[in-house]
């Protein structure tokens, strides 16, 4: 799957060495357990896209569409020094549009990261931030 935003970011399925990259960001600051995430591909509980500007991955995204076809995101990391903000929501949004999502929503308690999705549509909803499409 490719995908070319309007933004001129190019999502593609996210590759092993970049979702190894992702993984071992998440093991370090959030001790999960190791293979999470590709074990997760490997059984199709998740999917993972990686975004591109001019052709260098910035983030993977490692989300599934639940039974409310709403994206959900299980993880997000910064690859390459990562990049705008506004990338990745704009990555995101073409990824839930792409997969026929109503919604994404995520689960955080980092409050300058609720603020900034905020700023991008998103609103809190409980422990949540949703983006309704």
């Amino acid at each position: 799957m490719r995908i070319m935003t309007p933004e001129k970011i190019l999502i593609i399925g996210a590759r092993e060495p970049e979702i190894s990259d992702a993984e071992a960001i998440f093991i370090s600051t959030y001790a999960q357990e190791k293979n999470w995430i590709m074990d997760g591909i490997k059984k199709g509980w998740y999917q993972a896209h990686t975004l591109c500007v001019e052709s260098t991955p910035k983030y993977v995204i490692v989300w599934h569409k639940n039974d409310q076809s709403v994206m959900h995101v299980n993880a997000i990391a910064q690859i390459n020094g990562g990049g705008k903000f506004e990338t990745l929501v704009a990555g995101m949004k073409a990824i839930a549009r792409k997969f026929d999502c109503r919604a994404i929503e995520g689960l955080t308690v980092r409050q300058g990261l609720i603020k900034k999705l905020m700023q991008n549509g998103f609103r809190p909803v409980g422990v949540t931030v949703l983006c309704e499409l």
